[in-house]
């Protein structure tokens, strides 16, 4: 996802964090979670982005405080029924001249009267099809 990258934010980092159950244990894992997760939820402020971080902005902090405790009930969860764990950490620079790499490419494109495939970033010139 891309959205406000601007060079002066280049050395933030960004996370990005999944859980992986298994099979059969998902719909267990969904029930355990769901309660904290209904907590966070139902304390976010009206117009606010459901998303931890966004708890932690001003003016924000009886919804950090929920934050705080859901957080906490999440990695003990985490610790007790143990899914895999894949996480991805980066500078927003990465991502930010990805997107401006990226269109820029497709501006070739089409100066060059070809097809370029964004999701699986080929380029194709149509004149050789």
């Amino acid at each position: 996802m891309v959205r406000d990258l601007k060079p002066e934010r280049d050395h933030e980092i960004s996370v990005m964090c999944a859980l992986l159950f298994e099979p059969d244990g998902h719909a267990n894992a969904i029930q355990a979670f769901k309660p904290a997760f209904e907590e966070f939820r139902d304390a976010m402020p009206y117009g606010a982005k459901l998303h931890i971080t966004d708890a932690f902005k001003p003016g924000n902090e009886a919804w950090a405080e929920v934050a705080k405790r859901v957080r906490i009930e999440f990695i003990r969860l985490i610790k007790t029924i143990r899914p895999m764990v894949i996480y991805s950490a980066r500078r927003l620079r990465l991502s930010r001249t990805g997107h401006v790499n990226l269109q820029n490419l497709k501006a070739a494109a089409i100066v060059l009267d070809s097809h370029l495939d964004p999701d699986g970033f080929q380029f194709v010139n149509r004149k050789f099809r």
